[in-house]
């Protein structure tokens, strides 16, 4: 399977990624050599959308910095300080 052949939508993206790794893969590299996928195109694709890769996990979540803003900035905006 060639990159251009995986969905286009980054979350269908994400979905498909992360099932795959679950269910049938124990490694990005294992999956990447699978779909003959280049694993760092791959990263820079779900990193547009905050995701990264963790290995312990097997899978891509979301990155805390990423995370830290966005569900902080509400908090910040009430008068709340940290």
């Amino acid at each position: 399977m060639y990159f251009d052949t995986l969905p286009s939508d980054p979350i269908m993206l994400l979905s498909f990624v992360n099932t795959r790794l679950r269910d049938e893969y124990g490694s990005l590299k294992e999956l990447c050599s699978a779909l003959d996928v280049d694993a760092a195109s791959l990263c820079a694709r779900l990193g547009q959308i905050g995701y990264v890769y963790n290995p312990e996990l097997n899978k891509f979540v979301q990155h805390l910095r990423q995370y830290i803003s966005i569900r902080l900035f509400p908090l910040q905006n009430a008068g709340l300080s940290f």
